[in-house]
């Protein structure tokens, strides 16, 4: 097995949210703490070719990203910049870079099939609505029908439940799991010191681990690492924040044979396993 370092994506900014997207793509949310200002980027994930970058709405920091359907990124904004409760919705096409619609007055919930369900916020609960992601339009007024809702949202799938895409699990003591790993796990957490859980992916004939480590300085190491169970050595490893106050993980995650990997949390590494 081989591990090779593809690129790296950086504005020298700190990596919000990293987002895959249809067509092998991801959107990178980066910001900028000092002078409050929220960016977007849109890069190809094999090459990391940019296709969007730098993009900016209106509204510079008091916004997010909602969810991204067929190439079109779902902002919200703040009902005010105190308080955590949307307000708005604003589709944006990354392809013709441009905002094609936009419903200041509902909040969003979920997507199901090409259809953006969305709600107002009553004095007593909810009222839903269905809207069509392309254009805007309502398609359909549900009310206050929980059941409805919910039947919707059950049969809603996204992209990240493609078998394409691997997500770690946690580990740590005294955490029944039926396979292999454990024995292997317990040891390594025992050789680094690791403090809190281990985040480990098996891939084929190896293993991925997340860990934190004591380092010098009285603080925490952020270490990503591939362990060869056929080799019986460490293949690969990188570390992700030399400096971390706790042990709260950036998880990784692979999309078929390619490694994400947030790096002091300004630079997204990706990888190739072969």
């Amino acid at each position: 097995m081989n591990i090779k370092k593809e690129y790296t994506f950086t504005n020298n900014r700190q990596i919000w949210r990293v987002i895959p997207v249809e067509g092998d793509r991801l959107v990178i949310e980066d910001r900028d703490a000092e002078s409050r200002e929220a960016f977007f980027n849109c890069i190809e994930m094999k090459t990391g070719n940019r296709i969007l970058e730098n993009f900016q709405l209106e509204e510079k920091f008091w916004l997010g990203i909602e969810d991204i359907y067929n190439n079109t990124i779902f902002f919200y904004r703040y009902m005010m910049p105190n308080m955590p409760q949307h307000k708005g919705i604003i589709a944006f096409d990354i392809s013709k870079k441009t905002v094609i619609w936009e419903q200041p007055d509902y909040s969003f919930s979920f997507i199901n099939n090409g259809r953006l369900v969305c709600y107002q916020q009553r004095f007593e609960g909810r009222d839903f609505y269905v809207l069509d992601c392309n254009t805007g339009e309502l398609i359909e007024e549900i009310g206050n029908d929980s059941t409805r809702v919910h039947i919707l949202k059950e049969n809603s799938a996204g992209l990240l439940d493609s078998p394409e895409f691997h997500f770690p699990e946690q580990f740590y003591e005294g955490k029944e799991i039926e396979d292999e790993s454990k024995v292997f796990l317990l040891e390594f957490m025992k050789k680094y010191s690791v403090q809190g859980a281990v985040e480990y992916l098996p891939y084929k004939k190896a293993i991925m681990l997340n860990t934190f480590e004591p380092n010098d300085k009285g603080t925490l190491k952020n270490v990503f690492r591939v362990f060869d169970f056929q080799a019986k050595k460490i293949l690969f490893s990188e570390v992700l924040n030399g400096n971390a106050n706790a042990a709260v993980p950036d998880s990784f995650f692979m999309k078929n044979n390619l490694i994400f990997l947030l790096v002091e949390k300004t630079n997204l590494l990706v990888c190739s396993v072969n």
